[in-house]
């Protein structure tokens, strides 16, 4: 018997649950293999300290104090992820990903004295007063944003017609 598996039964034989044949295969173990032998005397020792400790008495309110807790953990698993399975997140993260995926890599497609309006536009719009960022402000960010892209004519909302983009 390998020192692993001995160890791992070492708490089955202490509580008398092994069959005779592995009873006997870790009992041969033990005689011969001086770490084993003296982590069984370790747990034996154990076992026998814990017999000799007194019986804890419960508080008479522990089951009720239990159960209501056991309770409230189940009404907080009752939340937002309980009734939106896990495929469905991954999608929506996906789709989102995906969407910023695609904003950059037109940003990163034009010229470079576009990124660098589009990048000071950013830059403008946070340092000037919009720390609070809300959907009128988004609104105008993303509508400038926009419009430099289109002045790139890469822009999907722009189409070539007389050289005038159409929303």
């Amino acid at each position: 018997m390998k020192c692993d598996d001995a160890i791992k039964k070492l708490s089955a034989y202490l509580d008398n649950e092994l069959k005779d044949n592995l009873r006997t295969e870790l009992e041969n173990h033990l005689k011969i293999c001086p770490d084993c032998s003296r982590e069984h005397e370790t747990l034996a020792g154990n076992a026998k300290f814990m017999l000799t400790l007194p019986e804890i008495e419960p508080s008479p309110y522990f089951i009720q104090q239990t159960l209501a807790k056991i309770r409230k953990t189940e009404r907080r698993e009752k939340g937002f992820f309980t009734w939106v399975p896990v495929p469905a997140m991954a999608v929506l993260i996906l789709v989102l990903l995906s969407y910023f995926l695609s904003f950059s890599i037109k940003v990163f497609a034009l010229e470079p004295e576009s990124r660098k309006k589009i990048a000071g536009h950013a830059f403008e719009s946070a340092v000037k007063g919009s720390h609070v960022l809300g959907h009128v402000s988004f609104k105008k960010f993303c509508k400038r944003s926009c419009d430099i892209l289109c002045e790139c004519k890469i822009c999907p909302m722009y189409q070539n017609k007389g050289d005038k983009m159409i929303r």
